[in-house]
């Protein structure tokens, strides 16, 4: 085979691999719907799956800087909690719990079975209900913009899960 077409086919394996990692990393709009409610979320990336959910008065969109970035490597979605953005606003089934039921039942459509889960503000709080909901489900959670320590006196939550989880936290890899 001639060098330049050697050259060729090695400039062209390595813009297709480029461009496969940018298509992992292309956020996709997408709904769902869970527990009677739809859901919108967004979507990007492929391997071991990332949650993150958004604050009070935001929406999605605001982990538009950080998907990308974390979609090198993870699956990542970024649901919509129900009432906010895109997803739909039901008469109620606003408590934190349930709303962790809907984004597990969004993960179980997904078809995993662990997850890491980052919360930030009012999606702290579902994050929190969610890994004390579902602890074998729950790799790793981030609680971000918020104290929690207060999280533990609440008696739906077992003080062996806020063990568990600050206990030996370690960043997403």
């Amino acid at each position: 085979m001639p060098r330049s077409v050697g050259c060729a086919l090695r400039s062209l394996a390595l813009a297709l691999c480029a461009t496969a990692s940018l298509f992992a990393q292309t956020v996709h709009s997408r709904f769902a719907t869970v527990n009677g409610v739809r859901l919108h979320y967004l979507e990007a990336g492929t391997g071991a799956p990332i949650i993150l959910l958004h604050g009070f008065g935001e929406t999605s969109h605001m982990w538009l800087p950080l998907i990308p970035k974390l979609a090198v490597n993870h699956t990542v979605i970024a649901p919509d909690l129900r009432g906010s953005g895109e997803s739909a606003v039901p008469d109620s089934g606003y408590s934190k719990i349930t709303m962790a039921r809907d984004v597990h039942a969004l993960a179980q459509n997904r078809g995993w079975t662990a997850v890491r889960i980052v919360g930030h503000d009012i999606g702290l709080m579902v994050a929190y209900a969610y890994a004390a909901l579902y602890p074998q489900e729950t790799e790793r959670v981030a609680l971000c913009g918020e104290r929690y320590e207060h999280l533990a006196d609440r008696q739906a939550l077992r003080a062996g899960h806020v063990a568990r989880l600050a206990g030996g936290a370690t960043p997403f890899r």
